[in-house]
């Protein structure tokens, strides 16, 4: 059935958002190339890359650039261009716009406006991801980029171990190494399957443990996007009581004194499938029970000088001071304890100016990390006196 523009608002245009190859040039479907031939313009994320597609089936669309560098400015002449009744198809550099790319603004400006807008359905990278990964679909959750700094992508991912979807990321090749290392030490060495360069000439889809998926990436294969379908938390490998054999193992390792603390929460928890988070704070307990290393914890009752209180900026620069470290940091207010590694965990504590809390370190290096966080609480987060 041919689309019709009297459909939409009385004098106003359509917006299509029309889906695209994420790849091969064969994947898009006869409506799309309809609609990209009849309508007045195109606003594409990459005007290159859209020009090709247009050459190879002859639409000879006026196309004009709408990517997240001008998306704001664009979006109001092409608003206005809707509604003097000129229709516009929207594209992505591939696959469907919305969908982890600027899309998202004119759309949400047209339907704000009750600018009749159409989907023109066709490839997706993350349906195309699920399609092919074996994993249960009924349920699933898409997270597209993580943060490209540490610190952030470590605290999103941290907020999806217990997780129990199956979860579909996005990466770029400059990224893919660093985003899985991060994955396997926080949400263990789960299942996964990286596809790569889909439906392209060298496209290439690996199965297996994620540690298995990061040994695979030589160089040679940090090419093109990534999708990366991994499996939800199951609840088995997660349990609060380690097995007798993993104590086991820890103890053995421990008591060898060929491995720091540090890199045995990194074996353990590789061969085991457990956050690294986790094994490195019961190896810490493992040490002092099996060693009597007293000296590594050390508490000390710290009042909140500054005006601002414990808020988000202050908890980011206490994570980034635990970062530096390898013990464990643990923050106590009357009987609540948290994670000191953790911007949100520390905001949950709520202490405004004035506020007690014990901050309590287990670890190697104790000692120099509670001298450099106790000055950062004397300099007030340095904030202004």
């Amino acid at each position: 059935m041919k689309d019709k523009v009297s459909y939409g608002t009385e004098n106003q245009g359509v917006l299509y958002v029309v889906s695209t190859p994420i790849g091969n040039l064969e994947d898009i479907s006869m409506r799309a190339i309809r609609i990209l031939k009849s309508v007045d313009m195109i606003a594409a994320e990459n005007m290159a890359h859209s020009r090709g597609l247009c050459e190879h089936y002859g639409i000879k669309t006026r196309l004009t650039s709408y990517n997240q560098h001008n998306q704001k400015i664009k979006a109001t002449g092409l608003i206005k261009r809707l509604r003097s009744g000129h229709n516009i198809a929207i594209v992505t550099d591939a696959g469907t716009p919305g969908i982890s790319d600027p899309g998202v603004y004119l759309v949400s400006q047209a339907a704000n406006l009750d600018i009749k807008t159409i989907p023109i359905p066709g490839a997706s990278a993350v349906t195309s991801a699920l399609s092919v990964s074996g994993m249960p679909t009924e349920q699933f959750v898409f997270l597209g980029f993580l943060p490209n700094k540490p610190g952030k992508r470590k605290r999103v991912l941290t907020q999806l171990i217990s997780e129990y979807r199956v979860m579909v990321f996005f990466e770029a090749p400059h990224r893919i190494k660093a985003m899985l290392t991060d994955l396997r030490e926080i949400l263990g060495d789960r299942q996964m399957v990286m596809l790569r360069e889909m439906t392209k000439v060298f496209e290439e889809v690996k199965r297996g443990p994620v540690s298995a998926v990061l040994k695979h990436l030589t160089q040679d294969r940090l090419r093109g996007e990534f999708t990366l379908v991994v499996k939800g938390y199951d609840g088995q490998k997660q349990a609060q009581t380690l097995s007798e054999e993993i104590q086991g193992r820890m103890k053995e390792l421990l008591i060898e004194k060929k491995m720091g603390v540090k890199d045995i929460a990194h074996l353990i928890s590789g061969e085991e499938g457990l956050t690294y988070r986790q094994i490195y704070r019961e190896c810490l307990a493992r040490k002092r029970e099996f060693e009597g290393l007293k000296q590594m914890e050390l508490v000390k009752s710290i009042e909140i000088t500054n005006d601002l209180g414990l808020h988000a900026r202050a908890a980011a620069k206490i994570v980034e001071i635990a970062n530096k470290y390898k013990s464990g940091l643990f923050l106590k207010k009357s009987d609540q304890e948290v994670d000191g590694g953790s911007i949100l965990s520390i905001l949950t504590l709520s202490c405004p100016k004035g506020t007690e809390i014990e901050v309590r370190i287990v670890g190697e290096d104790s000692e120099s990390f509670m001298e450099e966080l106790s000055e950062l609480f004397e300099n007030k987060f340095g904030e202004s006196r």
